[in-house]
């Protein structure tokens, strides 16, 4: 299923510079007949004017702006801040938060709306620390997790992105008995109906420090009780997991976990001591497909951070984008293309395509961004246009520091009116064995399963 639309300033994008905010000023190589142009981007390095517009006059600049989402053209960022009320002693101090949107054609502000709660204001340390968009449509966020015996619920939401409204879902019970290895969780992902009426919703997320934690749960369709998804436990943790670098002490502090393109048992996890590293959990305890160390020259990014790495697919290829240097190296990042199939990557045979900024001496950012450093999201938003031209629009996002559109194009590709592609959820299953063979009735095991235009590989029982 695709539907057209007309992408807010589309028609003066074909103009050339007709846009809100400026370029990063670089010009990108065309690599196998994939082009690379920045639209519009942030940063107090590259315009400190345009810097202080968009992120001191949404308070972008402070300690809660940390994540974002994409969805029909429209960059989503929940904002926070705090209230103190009373003085010494006395003092109380409570969070709020918005929600901020922006044309992602131009970076133009398009819209802020106060995030609440049964009518009140959403008052939530970090409450709003992860944010997405599910497989059909619908948008949540959740606050950190503390993992600690205090608390063993992991709270999740329902967002309107009208009104701000959000709607609790179904609380992830985390078992008592198993709290011993829990730790500290910021960031995770959900993938599949986080309403659980089209299908099972799937979260999955790892543990901060000197640990080499997972958590995955699943929310049957249907159901309001999450269950333990790692093999009929809800944590799985070893003192020995393979990661990368391979003499890492655990995760680190901020673990980031994002789910691979279209699968609910494949991730990269991640944290301050670790690179992106893919693992699956597909036979029940997780284990490590691949990592950094596999892959091309100037692949690797140049120092360990808990940035996350992102998934997308153009053409015959499956591409990953994920942040290079964090904290005072100014939020670079970097897009390379993976080895395998557009059913799916692997690290081995991974080519570089492009660092970002192109040049050496340009950066988003200089200071330092903190903890805000801890994600960096490079998300895919697919199009065609009418004469079948693929394209993908990246948003790049770095607390703090840059938040920019880059256009990865085939050549030829007109940016007028496109088709935006949208997955059919409704579509009937197909299954694949990994050789490529149609299975009728697919028993215990691995398999690609195409569902109208989106296809993944999942495990069956």
């Amino acid at each position: 299923m695709k539907k057209s639309l007309l992408l807010g300033c589309a028609a003066l994008m074909a103009a050339g510079n007709a846009f809100a905010y400026g370029t990063d000023g670089c010009t990108y190589e065309t690599k196998d007949g994939i082009t690379m142009t920045c639209l519009w981007a942030v940063g107090p390095d590259l315009n400190n004017a345009e810097y202080t517009e968009m992120f001191v006059n949404n308070n972008m600049n402070g300690a809660y702006a940390r994540n974002c989402a994409v969805k029909d053209g429209v960059i989503y960022v929940p904002v926070g801040g705090t209230t103190t009320v009373g003085e010494g002693d006395d003092a109380k101090t409570s969070y709020f938060w918005n929600l901020v949107k922006f044309d992602m054609m131009t970076g133009n502000k398009i819209g802020e709306v106060a995030i609440t709660l049964d009518g009140e204001a959403f008052n939530s340390l970090l409450g709003c620390n992860n944010i997405g968009f599910d497989d059909y449509g619908h948008c949540w966020v959740a606050p950190y997790w503390g993992g600690t015996e205090a608390n063993l619920n992991i709270r999740t939401y329902a967002l309107d992105t009208e009104t701000g409204a959000l709607t609790p879902l179904p609380v992830i019970v985390y078992p008592a008995e198993e709290i011993g290895s829990a730790a500290r969780m910021d960031f995770f992902d959900l993938t599949g109906d986080i309403t659980a009426t089209e299908a099972d919703c799937y979260m999955m997320g790892n543990g901060s420090g000197a640990v080499f934690d997972a958590y995955r749960f699943v929310l049957p369709q249907g159901s309001d009780e999450w269950e333990p998804g790692m093999d009929g436990y809800a944590a799985w943790m070893a003192e020995d997991v393979p990661a990368w670098p391979a003499n890492a002490a655990g995760w680190g502090d901020n673990p980031t976990t994002v789910f691979a393109k279209g699968c609910n048992d494949i991730a990269y996890m991640c944290g301050r001591n670790t690179l992106p590293t893919q693992y699956s959990c597909a036979g029940g305890m997780p284990e490590m497909l691949g990592s950094f160390e596999q892959a091309g020259e100037g692949c690797s990014p140049a120092k360990a951070g808990a940035t996350g790495a992102w998934e997308m697919v153009l053409g015959d290829h499956m591409y990953l984008g994920y942040g290079d240097e964090q904290g005072a190296d100014g939020g670079k990042w970097k897009i390379s293309r993976m080895g395998g199939t557009a059913d799916g990557g692997t690290f081995e045979g991974m080519e570089l395509m492009w660092n970002f900024p192109a040049k050496e001496e340009v950066t988003y950012c200089s200071v330092s961004n903190g903890a805000q450093g801890a994600i960096h999201p490079v998300l895919p938003y697919n199009v065609k246009d009418e004469n079948g031209k693929e394209a993908i629009y990246v948003t790049t996002f770095y607390g703090k520091s840059e938040l920019g559109v880059y256009l990865m194009a085939e050549e030829g590709f007109n940016a007028g009116v496109v088709a935006v592609e949208a997955d059919n959820a409704n579509a009937p299953k197909e299954y694949y064995n990994l050789q490529g063979m149609k299975i009728e009735n697919p028993a215990n095991g691995l398999y690609i399963v195409k569902q109208g235009n989106k296809s993944s590989k999942q495990y069956v029982k």
